[in-house]
Order: structure tokens, then sequence, then C-alpha cells
């Protein structure tokens, strides 16, 4: 026994030292993407905030009671969309951002990043996380694609060797110089307006118009954190999945969550950005011999050493070689399950094309509105198109065929009086055979066919 509890911390250590070689690169040259609307003098303080993310979000989930394996980190999908609120928080024009400056945009991200935490802890308090891993996965991967897709485009300036890095926007020398939330928030207000008589006929439209403005104008960061969670949890829950192996115990979703949750409202406490579960470094834990929290808590020893020691350094690694290596994440990061899904359609065997193709249009919706217009409103409409396209789905009949047993015969051998009595009787059988899912919404459709039938 004593042998087998000494190989067990010695697995530990040996994955936990191992797997941190993998897991701070990752963590830095995450931080760093997050933070590069701030520019290049913020470029040790976003390797810092990744370092620190996967430290205290990693000792948190093991002091909740997580058993395992598993390390935590920054996740693509989360970081892109903070990229993306940080980058419209640093260029905003409105006067308030103006006056408040760094420091005030600093405090609304962080808030962000909080509140984003605390709404994934509520998610696993009232039990959700069972409800959001059904999310549908085309929006996730419309999310993950469109990700992947600007996290390769922003090292361009890097790669190329400019002086600064500037968003690709720049690069197409300023298109559409319209700021696509001012003009949603217009767009309300001139809706509200216009019903304000039939709604709220005592009180003077304008009123009801800025009021709208105003709340819709505020509401963002609760929005953006709502956001954020529902991202971050939708990401977790998969890379649960994934990391699974026979025989592990089933995850729990809510637990997993509220884990997270509290982690990340810590993380943003010291200065860290929203993290996940990070499957690469968890296998390689695995590999060298992690088996239990301890290895986990060994990693974040050695990314604290290295927030200590190596982090004078940071400045110093060459912005071309960090970008490279984040542009080649980015192409792996491509979520698989459209890839297969284009090999699936373009080949043209599989039964349900059609079904295939609709899906690749709400992965192609969610990613182009990610890039084009705002992660926040692509999010959320991705949902709402892959639900109106589930509702449509589910509003159609399940049934394939129908028939009456006087319409076929059996090839079952049996006596001449069993014959005459399932001839007499044939009449009267109806066989429906059906397809799809059986639910309470398609169960009524069906009762209703099959009473129709039998008329």
């Amino acid at each position: 026994m004593p042998d087998a509890e000494h190989r067990s911390i010695r697995g530990d250590l040996v994955g936990g030292l191992v797997s941190a070689g993998v897991a701070i690169p990752l963590a830095m040259g995450f931080g760093m993407f997050a933070f590069v609307s701030f520019g290049d003098e913020y470029f040790a303080s976003g390797a810092l905030a990744g370092l620190m993310t996967a430290l205290v979000v990693g000792v948190v989930n093991v002091l909740l009671g997580d058993k395992s394996p598993t390390l935590y980190a920054p996740r693509i999908g989360t970081t892109f969309f903070l990229g993306v609120l940080l980058y419209g928080l640093a260029h905003s024009d409105a006067p308030v951002v103006r006056s408040g400056g760094l420091p005030l945009t600093l405090a609304v991200i962080f808030s962000i990043i909080l509140l984003g935490g605390v709404f994934q802890l509520l998610f696993g308090l009232v039990r959700l996380g069972t409800l959001i891993k059904f999310t549908p996965h085309p929006v996730m991967a419309g999310f993950q694609n469109a990700a992947a897709i600007l996290l390769f485009l922003v090292q361009l300036g890097n790669v190329f060797g400019f002086d600064q890095n500037m968003p690709f926007v720049q690069a197409l020398q300023h298109v559409d110089q319209a700021k696509p939330l001012s003009v949603l928030i217009a767009m309300l207000v001139f809706v509200s307006m216009w019903q304000a008589r039939a709604l709220l006929p005592r009180v003077p439209s304008p009123l009801v118009g800025l009021a709208v403005g105003t709340v819709v104008y505020y509401a963002m960061i609760v929005g953006g954190a709502l956001a954020l969670a529902l991202i971050a949890s939708i990401d977790a829950l998969l890379c649960a999945r994934l990391l699974a192996r026979p025989g592990d115990p089933r995850v729990d979703g809510d637990r997993l969550l509220g884990r997270l949750g509290a982690g990340n409202v810590l993380a943003a406490c010291f200065g860290g950005i929203t993290s996940g579960l990070n499957p690469g470094p968890t296998l390689v834990n695995r590999a060298f011999g992690g088996r239990t929290p301890f290895s986990v808590l060994v990693n974040a020893a050695a990314i604290l050493l290295a927030i200590a020691l190596l982090f004078p350094l940071i400045g110093y690694l060459p912005r071309v070689a960090l970008s490279a290596v984040i542009m080649v994440i980015a192409v792996q990061n491509v979520d698989r399950w459209t890839l297969h899904t284009i090999r699936r359609v373009a080949s043209g065997s599989t039964p349900y094309r059609r079904h295939l193709v609709l899906e690749l249009a709400v992965v192609l919706v969610v990613a182009a509105l990610s890039v084009v217009v705002n992660v926040v409103v692509a999010v959320f409409l991705g949902v709402a198109i892959a639900v109106l396209l589930f509702a449509v789905r589910m509003s159609r009949s399940i049934v394939r065929r129908s028939y009456r047993g006087s319409a076929v015969r059996s090839r079952k051998s049996r006596t001449i009086e069993q014959m005459i009595a399932l001839e007499r009787a044939s009449g009267s059988v109806l066989v429906v055979e059906l397809q799809g899912a059986l639910f309470f919404g398609t169960a009524e459709t069906l009762a209703r066919e099959i009473a129709e039938q039998l008329q």
C-alpha cells in the first residue's frame, strides 16, 4: 500500500510539472490576446492575467471539491469574447467611457468577468447544467469558428513585423465607420417611441424612448456578462464530456459550473480572465501519472513560480514567435464537428443532407455576425435561430408511413383458422411507422393523426 501511495504522489508531481510546461504558454498567449486592444505596453500584463487565471481557478476548484486531475485555463471562446468587449470599450466614443479612461475600462471589464462568474455560479446552484448542455451545437460551433478566425487575423500585424498590433478592420481601411451597437440602440428607441402611445398612452413618447435607450445602453454590461457565462458554461460542459473516460464517475454539470463560477469570480478579483477546463494539459497530466487533485495543485505551484521568476522575462519574448504559436492554435481550434459536417454534405451520401445544410447555415450566421457585427448579438441570435429550427422540425409529423393490415401479407406460417381470423381483422389493424423524436409536442399530433386514420 505505501508503494502504491508513493507511486501516486510521484505521478502527480511529474504530471503536474510536465503539464505546467504546456499550460503556461497557452495561458500567457490567451491573456495577451484578451488585452491586445490596450496596446503593446500591456503585452506583459495580459500574459500575467492569463497565468493568474490558471492559478486561481485551478486552486479554487480543488478547494471546492474537484477530485479529478482536470486542469483549468483561459479558453479560446471566452478569451475571444473578452477581447471583443475590450476593443469596444477601448474605442468607445461615449463621453462617460472617454472621461474615465483606462481605469474605468479596466473596472468595467473586470466587473463583467466577475459578474459572469456569478452568473455561472448561479447556473450551477439552480441546476441549469443539464439544460445548458443541450444548447444546439451549431451555435457553439459557429461561435468557436469565429473565434478561431479572429484569433488568427489579429495576429497578422505582429507576424508581418508592424510596430503596433492593429485590428484587422483597420487593414481594410475603415470600410464601415458605423457602430453596430449604437445603431441597434437607436432602432430600439425608434420602435419604443412609435409604440409608446399604444403601450403607455399617458407617458410622453420622448421619455419612453429615452428610458428604453438608456436602460439598453447601460444593460450592455449585464448582457455581456450573461453571454460570457453562457459561452463559458457550454464550453466547460463540452470539455468535461471530452475528458470523460470509461469507468470515470459521471461529471455533475451543476457542481462543475458552480466551482468554475466561484473560481472565475475570484480570478477577476486577482486580475485574471474567464477560465474553463483545459483539455490538452489535462491529458498530458494524466499521461504522466496525474491521478488526484494534488497534481492540479502542483501545476498551480509551477504557474505561481513562473509568475514570480519568469514574468520579468516575458517582455523579451518575440511577439512574432508568440503570435505564430497563437495562429497555429487558432487553426487547431477550428470546430471539428463543422469540418466533419462539411465533408458529409459534400459527399452527398448522407440521408439527412438538408438537415445538415441548415445546421451549417446556423454555424455560418453565428460566425459571420460574431466577426462583422457583435458577439453578444451573434450568440443570442444564434440560439434563437436554432430554437426556431428545432420548433419547426418538431412541428412536423413523425409518421414515416401508415397502412392497414390488409395492405400487407405476413410471411409467418399459420394454421388455416388463424389465417381466416387474421384476414377478417386485418382491415381494422393500423400500422404506423415513426421517425424522429417523440415527446409531448409531437405525441399530441401523433395521437390526432392516429385518431383520424381510425375513423
